[in-house]
């Protein structure tokens, strides 16, 4: 009878952990996470804008469309691009130039690089991530077939989740929410930067799954890297992108029920086997 309850509760446990992180069409494992994604930019040069206006100033300087080439954890690559007829794509927009700071590297009193800080426009700075299992991704279409937020063969699948970037990622002025390295003064060019997302509650499938707290002491969900540089396919886009997004997943409520439900039903189980 040990056996047997035994290998209830395995078979329990495997159906929980199968569908443990199963959103609406993504499957992610539980636990920390690396998402790499390409993406194709619309950005302002950011001396031009700051040099005759003030920064910030309300306007958006910079969005682009992406899609995700892999996931993994640790070493693992536990989803890929196509797996299961699958295309992850999405969308960010909302960045405005907050300072564009002159660096000296070499000490001869002339920049020969920027700092960057950018904040949200007043409505914010958004990420959003859609499956679909009808792969169309067509970033040929150029920035000019964008409507507010929806851009066609990115936006038309399944919204998994919105992320609002958050302040964080400069301590010392919590309006920044991007920090930015410009490698020379001449745009485009290439550089990197980052900064810190939240997930936004109730909009997505999957919002749950990555609404775990994992950065900034609780109050971002994401962490999100990049280096770019100019973009040379043309279609009208700025710059490309390649950038590494660290998450975390978590069992959604739904299927932590199932899993009470299930221990239950393995208790009972139990012990009807030994009152027989």
């Amino acid at each position: 009878m040990g056996k047997m309850r035994w290998f209830l509760m395995a078979g329990v446990l495997l159906f929980a952990v199968t569908l443990a992180t199963r959103g609406w069409a993504l499957t992610v494992p539980a636990g920390k996470l690396t998402i790499k994604f390409l993406d194709w930019e619309v950005v302002k040069d950011p001396a031009a804008e700051c040099g005759s206006t003030t920064c910030p100033d309300g306007d958006e300087d910079s969005w682009g469309i992406f899609k995700v080439s892999s996931i993994l954890q640790g070493s693992s690559t536990v989803w890929w691009d196509g797996k299961d007829g699958e295309e992850v794509t999405g969308i960010f927009y909302g960045f405005d130039y907050y300072q564009v700071i002159p660096v000296d590297n070499d000490g001869d009193s002339v920049a020969d690089s920027y700092r960057i800080l950018a904040t949200g426009v007043p409505d914010g700075a958004y990420l959003e991530v859609y499956s679909d299992f009808s792969p169309d991704f067509d970033e040929t279409q150029g920035p000019g077939v964008r409507s507010g937020n929806t851009y066609p063969t990115v936006t038309d699948g399944t919204l998994l989740f919105k992320a609002q970037f958050v302040g964080g990622i400069y301590p010392s002025d919590p309006e920044v929410v991007l920090d930015i390295s410009q490698d020379t003064t001449t745009f485009p060019t290439t550089g990197d930067g980052a900064g810190y997302a939240a997930i936004v509650p109730g909009v997505g499938s999957m919002w749950q799954t990555f609404d775990t707290n994992s950065f900034l002491g609780g109050n971002a969900d994401l962490f999100v890297q990049f280096d770019f540089a100019p973009h040379t396919g043309g279609y009208g886009w700025t710059l490309d992108s390649n950038d590494p997004v660290s998450a975390a997943a978590v069992p959604e409520p739904a299927t932590l029920l199932l899993l009470g439900s299930g221990l239950l039903g393995v208790a009972g189980a139990s012990r009807r086997m030994r009152r027989s």
